[in-house]
């Protein structure tokens, strides 16, 4: 199975507008993960199926790109049924912020696209330097 550099980044767009914090009344902090099958059945399932999605979480959590707990079944490396995704780490996190700006991704994926197998790293280089030249298009100006 190929992990879809997309669906890589979608799941972790979802996952930093949907997971958050809440304080409780004794001041402390209470995460509000968010489940699989809350991916499956949100807008990610229009252009991803339930095991591209389930093999991205399974690889994102394997790079530490996100945390995950309560993963169905505990024993298996090879799939997940059901977990809960409670945060996205700063790996996650620079990878996010390398790629998401939409004329960023979209220039990204074209160079990409070109060159073949390439690895998560990879594709945020390219992503960042995408944006240092569209920075340097800027200031020129």
């Amino acid at each position: 199975m190929e992990l879809n550099e997309s669906c890589v980044r979608d799941v972790l767009i979802f996952c930093k507008n949907n997971i958050n914090y809440k304080e409780l009344p004794d001041g402390t902090f209470h995460v509000v993960s968010i489940s699989l099958q809350q991916l499956f059945n949100s807008y990610l399932n229009n252009s991803y199926s339930h095991k591209e999605i389930m093999y991205t979480v399974l690889k994102l959590n394997e790079v530490n790109f996100i945390k995950i707990s309560n993963r169905n079944p505990e024993s298996s490396a090879s799939y997940i049924n059901n977990c809960m995704i409670n945060e996205i780490t700063y790996s996650g996190h620079k990878f996010l912020a390398a790629t998401e700006p939409e004329t960023v991704w979209n220039k990204t994926k074209g160079i990409i696209g070109k060159v073949g197998n390439h690895t998560l790293e990879f594709v945020e280089n390219v992503a960042h330097d995408v944006a240092v030249e569209s920075a340097k298009a800027l200031v020129s100006k």
